[in-house]
This record gives C-alpha cells, sequence and structure tokens, in this order.
C-alpha cells in the first residue's frame, strides 16, 4: 500500500509537469522506482508496478529529449525494464499471460521513443542499453522461429513489440557505428532475412486485395513495411537478393504477382541501394520481366506494376547505369513511343524513368541521336489533353532537359534585379510543412514563388524563371524529395545556375545522401524535422538574415571588372610580366613547378578566370596532389571545386574547363607517381557522366 502511494505520488508529478519536467526531477522519480522495484520479488507484482511506473513516461512525447540526457538515459531503470520485461517477455514468449504481454509492448513503443533522440552526446548510453547479447539473441531467435516455422503470426502483441524494437535498432542505425556494432547485430539482420525469404511472405502477399486497398495486419506490417524499413538502414551486406528473387519469380498466380511488384515498388523506393548485393543482377532481372511481359495481353497488369517498381528502383544513383547497360533505353522508349500502350499507367511512368535517366550523358546522347523519339515528346508537349496532364509535364521536363537546360544554364545572371526573395522548392507529398513555411513568409514581409500545385500548373521553363529571378531557393529536403525526379530538375538546375540555396530538413533524421547530397554539400541545413516550428522558423530566418548581411558585404567590393583589374595587377604588377609568365617554359616534372609556373599553366590553357582564383597559391606538388585526388574522386571534386569558386568569387566552373584542367595536367604527371593510375583517366568520363 505505502508502494503504491508513494509510485502515485511520483506519477502524478510526471504528468502534472509534462514536457516542463526537468532532468533531476525525473532522476528523482527513477531512483524510488528503482528501490521499490529492488524490494519486490514478486514477479506479478513486479509487473503490475512497472505498468504504473511506466505509465505516465510511455505518455511523453517522444520530441521529449529529457531521456537523451546521458545520466538518464543510463539509469538503472531502463535496465530495469530492459532486462525484467522485455529480455525476460521474450524468453516466455510461449506463455499466454496478456497482462506481461501487453506490457512488453508498452515497454518497446517506449523504447522506440526513446530511440528517436539519440545524438553523439548520448549513444554510448543507447549502445550500454541495447547492445546486450542477451536481448539481441531473444530478438534473433524470435524472428528466426518466425521465418522458419511461422510461429507467432497470430500472436498481434508479440508482433507489435518486435516491430518497436526493429525501430528502436533502426534508429540506432541511423549513426555510424564503431568497433563490432554490426557483428554484434548481425543475428537480427540474418532473422529479419529469414522471415523475408520465408514462404510465409507469399501468403501474405496472396492475402492482399488488389493494390493494397485494406487494413494490413500486424505480420502482414512487420513483413511488407517494418522488416524493409530496417533493412534500408543496415549498411552491412547480407544477401536479401532471395527475398527479391521470391517476389519475382515464385508468385504463379498472376494477381498476387501484381500486388507482390507493388510491395517491391515500396520497398525499392524505401531501400538503400547498399542493402542489395547486387544491383546489376536486379537491373537485369527487372528489365528481362519487362521484356516478357511488355507485348502480353494476358500480363497487362504485371508488367503495369513492374513498370511502377522500376520508376522507384531508378531512383537510386547506383543504378542508373545499371539500367542502361541492360539496355533499359529502347525498352522505354517503345513504352513511351507506341500507341497501344496506356497513356498514363505506360507512357507517363516510362517517361518518368526516362528524365530520371536524362541525368546520365550517355543516355542523354542516346535521346538526341533518335529523332523519332525527339520529335514524339516534342509533340506530347504540343498537344494539350486534359486528362493526359501528368504525361505532358513529363515531355515537358524531359525535352527541357535534353533542350534547353544547357542553354538556360549559360545565360548571364542580371544581379540585384530579382523579382522574388525566395522560390520554393519542395515535393508535393510535403506540402502542409511546406505551405505553414510559405504562409509565414508571406506574413513576415517576403516575396515567395511558390506553387501551391506543386508544380502541376507549372512548365520547366516556368519554374527555371522561378529559379532565375529569386534570390535565395530554399530546398525542402526529405526522402521524398530525392525521389522525386521533378524535384531533381529543378534543384539541379538551381545549383547550375549558381543559385543561393537554403536547404531545409523538414523530415524527422532526414541525412540527404546521392545527387541531393552533393547539391547542398558544405551548406548548413536548417532543421524543421526535429523541431518546434516557431524555433526552427526564426533559425531560417536568420539564415536568410546572415545570406543578406554577406552579400550586403560583398557589393560592397569592387564590381568584376574592377576585381578583375585588382587581380591582374595583385598577380602580375607589371604588364609585361603577363605575357612573360604565359609563355615561360613549363618544366616536364610538375614536381618542378613554382607559383609562377602553376600561374602560367592555368591562364595559357583558358583556365585564369575560373580555376586560377583557386589555385592561386599552389605550386607544382600542392597541385599534382589535387590533380591525385580528383583521380580517386572525379565527380565529387568536380562539385567541391565549383561550390567553392561560386561561394568565394561567383563564378561558376564550367564542366568543360575542370575536364580540360584534367586533359592539359596529365602531360606533366610523373610516370612513377604512386598514386595516379593511368588506366582511372580513361574511367573518368563515364564515371563522371554517370553522376551527371
Amino acid at each position: 500500500m505505502v508502494y503504491n502511494t508513494l509510485i502515485d505520488e511520483h506519477c502524478s508529478t510526471i504528468r502534472r509537469t509534462g514536457s516542463d519536467i526537468d532532468a533531476e526531477q525525473l532522476k528523482t522519480s527513477l531512483d524510488v522506482f528503482v528501490s521499490i522495484l529492488k524490494e519486490t520479488n514478486d514477479y506479478k507484482l513486479k509487473c503490475t508496478l512497472i505498468g504504473k511506473m511506466t505509465s505516465p513516461l510511455i505518455n511523453l512525447s517522444y520530441k521529449n529529449k529529457i531521456f537523451a540526457e546521458s545520466d538518464l538515459i543510463t539509469h538503472e531503470f531502463l535496465i530495469i525494464l530492459r532486462d525484467d520485461i522485455i529480455i525476460d517477455q521474450f524468453h516466455r514468449r510461449n506463455d499466454d499471460d496478456h497482462i506481461t504481454q501487453k506490457l512488453l509492448q508498452q515497454i518497446t513503443l517506449f523504447f522506440t521513443n526513446l530511440s528517436h533522440n539519440i545524438n553523439d552526446s548520448n549513444i554510448l548510453g543507447f549502445k550500454h542499453l541495447l547492445f546486450d547479447k542477451i536481448l539481441i539473441d531473444e530478438l534473433a531467435n524470435c524472428l528466426n522461429e518466425i521465418g522458419t516455422y511461422g510461429k507467432y503470426l497470430d500472436d498481434f502483441v508479440l508482433l507489435r513489440s518486435i516491430k518497436y524494437l526493429l525501430l528502436t535498432y533502426k534508429n540506432y542505425l541511423r549513426h555510424p557505428l564503431i568497433d563490432n556494432e554490426y557483428s554484434q547485430i548481425k543475428s537480427i539482420f540474418s532473422g529479419v532475412i529469414q522471415c523475408l525469404c520465408s514462404s510465409f511472405i507469399v501468403d501474405m502477399i496472396t492475402s492482399l486485395k488488389y493494390n493494397f486497398s485494406q487494413t494490413l495486419n500486424d505480420s502482414q506490417v512487420l513483413f511488407l513495411d517494418t522488416m524493409p524499413f530496417y533493412l534500408q538502414w543496415y549498411s552491412d551486406y547480407g544477401n536479401p537478393d532471395n527475398f527479391l528473387r521470391i517476389l519475382l519469380t515464385d508468385i504463379d498466380d498472376d494477381e498476387i504477382q501484381v500486388n507482390a511488384y507493388r510491395c517491391l515498388g515500396k520497398i525499392m523506393m524505401e531501400a538503400d541501394i547498399k542493402m542489395m548485393t547486387n544491383p546489376s543482377k536486379i537491373a537485369a532481372v527487372y528489365i528481362e520481366f519487362i521484356n516478357n511481359t511488355i507485348d502480353d495481353p494476358y500480363q497487362k497488369e504485371r508488367f503495369h506494376s513492374l513498370l511502377e517498381s522500376l520508376k522507384n528502383f531508378v531512383q537510386h544513383d547506383q543504378v542508373k547505369s545499371e539500367l542502361i547497360e541492360h539496355n533499359a533505353l529502347p525498352l522505354l522508349v517503345k513504352c513511351t513511343v507506341e500507341n497501344q500502350f496506356d497513356p498514363i499507367k505506360v507512357q507517363q511512368i516510362a517517361l518518368e524513368i526516362l528524365l530520371a535517366l536524362s541525368f546520365n550523358n550517355d543516355a542523354c546522347s542516346f535521346f538526341r541521336q533518335n529523332q523519332d523519339f525527339m520529335n514524339h515528346i516534342r509533340t506530347l508537349v504540343e498537344n494539350h489533353i486534359a486528362d493526359q496532364s501528368g504525361l505532358q509535364r513529363a515531355a515537358e521536363g524531359l525535352l527541357w532537359k535534353l533542350e534547353e537546360e544547357e542553354k538556360a544554364v549559360a545565360k548571364p545572371s542580371i544581379l540585384n534585379l530579382y523579382k522574388y526573395d525566395i522560390m520554393i522548392s519542395y515535393s508535393h507529398k510535403d506540402q502542409r510543412i511546406c505551405h505553414q513555411i510559405h504562409e509565414q513568409l508571406v506574413k513576415d514581409g517576403y516575396q515567395v514563388w511558390f506553387d501551391k500545385d506543386c508544380l502541376r500548373g507549372s512548365t520547366m521553363v516556368g519554374i527555371a524563371n522561378a529559379i532565375e529571378n529569386s534570390k535565395y531557393v530554399l530546398i525542402c529536403m526529405s526522402n521524398t524529395y530525392k525521389q522525386s525526379v521533378y524535384c531533381h530538375s529543378e534543384a539541379h538546375y538551381a545549383f547550375e545556375r549558381g543559385c543561393r540555396l537554403i536547404p531545409i530538413v523538414i523530415e524527422p533524421n532526414y541525412k540527404p545522401d546521392g545527387w541531393l547530397g552533393i547539391i547542398v554539400s558544405g551548406k548548413i541545413y536548417v532543421e524543421f524535422g526535429n523541431v518546434e516550428f516557431k524555433l526552427a522558423y526564426e533559425k531560417l530566418k536568420n539564415e536568410i538574415s546572415e545570406q543578406e548581411y554577406e552579400n550586403s558585404n560583398q557589393s560592397l567590393l569592387p564590381s568584376s571588372g574592377e576585381k578583375d583589374q585588382i587581380n591582374t595587377v595583385f598577380l602580375h604588377p607589371e604588364p609585361l610580366a603577363i605575357v612573360f609568365e604565359t609563355n615561360i617554359d613549363l618544366p616536364n616534372c610538375i614536381r618542378e613547378w613554382t607559383h609562377d609556373h602553376v600561374r602560367s599553366f592555368l591562364i595559357r590553357n583558358g583556365l585564369g578566370n575560373t580555376l586560377l582564383p583557386l589555385l592561386t597559391c599552389m605550386d607544382g606538388h600542392r597541385l599534382l596532389q589535387l590533380y591525385e585526388i580528383c583521380l580517386l574522386n572525379c565527380e565529387s571534386m568536380y562539385q567541391s571545386l565549383k561550390f567553392e569558386l561560386n561561394e568565394k568569387h561567383r563564378v561558376l566552373l564550367p564542366i568543360a574547363d575542370y575536364l580540360n584542367f584534367l586533359h592539359e595536367i596529365k602531360l606533366y604527371i610523373p610516370s612513377n607517381s604512386s598514386n595516379v593510375k593511368t588506366t582511372q583517366y580513361s574511367l573518368l568520363s563515364l564515371t563522371f557522366c554517370n553522376v551527371l
């Protein structure tokens, strides 16, 4: 009775204080809970007490970071919850005690809420809590029993508890792992793969209605949503290819396989490509299956769902070249130009896939050489059919990419004559938070270009005009933004134009990678996903103000013409020196070059206005180091140099200048340079094209 009164008092304090409770108050309550539990020997009574103690804690918002403080995340109370509830209940998973099972679900959900707040300062505390061998073994054994024998598929409480634990580990996996952490949790990964490669996945897909129109039960959620979601954050190289093979080959019924392909498309859209051991093989399987179904009228639905799945697969930068290598382009062009294909279900999706592939230079060359295809997309752009606006939009985007973008990028900017302060680039799926940001910016007096229909009514020409006429471009980063080929197009154009980009994160814990990571590299992100809107918006305004201040200071500097004169005087004090420096003999070995030799080399090769401002202080040794770094990561170094030149000097670095630099300097590279591989350069243009 005394215990209950004491527990009630502390629980009441936690509820009453809510999000305002401080760490010291909470620690006092947890200390009391621990002392009570240590004096309780009856297991069922202990479970009852823990249920009362955790009730107010579970109701704390997952955004409440109070438990993220290292003193609390390592508190003994959490260890008791782990050992006496989670581990013990997983060990007793064959028991039918619904009260303790329900407690297991509550505690695992509580752990998931805690894991949303993992950061660099508390990650060791979370490791101490989660990387317990007994906990990992119990979870892995349970997964293996499900995957091997189909056990517990009707135990919704246990299935939900497994889901919450996988999400907890997934949140941990968002952060770089150290030491042997991968090997410690590899058994969980293997258990997940065991489930996804089991016959039970086929049974679940069999039970699905057409196009996922029903609510998923707990086992379907675990298999078709949580487990693939967990895999995308596991960077180790397992073998989930068998799962993909099952979805593509081991289901005979047509309607079931259509659903299987849609399931695969969802997984492809969410998954990290690193989880796939052989992207080339998967690309080949896709093309083979599409080839086998494209002309078969009895497999129309199967073909449509495969194409949808391929649209999600192509969003990964790493697989674009694989699809091109496996002759996807002629197949997709056929889907676009031949009249027997549905304009929405086939032609539009095929065009969107081709638009995604157009960021590869080899694909662009293929399209431009196919005059029938080019004429076809021009016709699509000119024909305005009410119920085919999506098809027209895809054609406009591709035609812009192939014929207009390069000319638009080269157009000179007219500084200080902007029509808008800010252009907001966002994905339609993120419209709620983006609308909120837009409304607040307008209230604060900013002139904002914002398409409320998310580009539905705007051609790429209109988007380009908005980008060109905006002082800043707001990049609203999320997974859906990165997956959208239209968002990719506008962000890429803004980057190529050298616009002032302000990246904001609107999805909790999102970290940009791939093409989006390159575009925002080196910039400060404004966090909206994990921060209260008011605070995040203030940070956004501060970032805009800081950039305004920097830009106003730059405007006080000499004009570009005056600056060129000053630089010329500084670098070459006497007019005759310019003639002399550009005509001095260059030593055959770059290691013998002085600063003057480097300047002469750059000027005589037409790089005086682009690379020279960045490399002014370099001698031959340092220039050789730069060249070696370029060979190791050609595309990344181009983006870095381009970004630095734009930030410091407001000058664009043309790709031709970069490639010219790599070509001309090769003549002076010593053959015994240990870091330079002669075969690497022959691959540079191919590698570079794959990224761009």
